[in-house]
């Protein structure tokens, strides 16, 4: 397995992992994260938007690195990952949340998109 296939495989796994907690159990998932849902309709919010559009970021990956050439799913990885990061930062100082869950966060998120960066350039240096 190449790299690039890796990091695409890796990112994919990462929204599909998250996506479908997300999607077949909100509450209790996202409880362990300290953010806590009481109302239906956040709830429902949680599952369609952050689960249902994970798992479609996450099989978007997969089928964008097969339909197209590796260089589309890595970029896309990487603004996924960098924005993800970036929104996270940003709250976490602007609503001075802090967290065991944000900390492993940061650091899968960080380590992944160093991964597809990575890819990225080694196939620009190739190609």
């Amino acid at each position: 397995m190449n790299l690039s296939l890796f990091s695409v495989l890796v990112t994919a796994l990462m929204y599909l992992g998250f996506g479908v907690l997300l999607f077949f159990y909100p509450v209790e998932f996202l409880k362990k994260a300290k953010i806590f849902l009481d109302h239906p309709v956040g709830i429902m919010e949680a599952r369609s938007f952050y689960g249902g559009l994970e798992i479609g970021l996450g099989l978007f990956l997969i089928y964008s690195y097969i339909q197209f050439e590796p260089k589309v799913s890595l970029v896309m990885g990487i603004f996924l990952l960098s924005f993800t990061l970036i929104g996270r930062l940003y709250g976490m100082f602007v609503d001075s949340a802090w967290s065991s869950y944000l900390l492993y966060a940061l650091i899968i998120e960080g380590v992944v998109l160093g991964l597809n960066l990575v890819s990225y350039l080694r196939l620009g240096v190739r190609n």
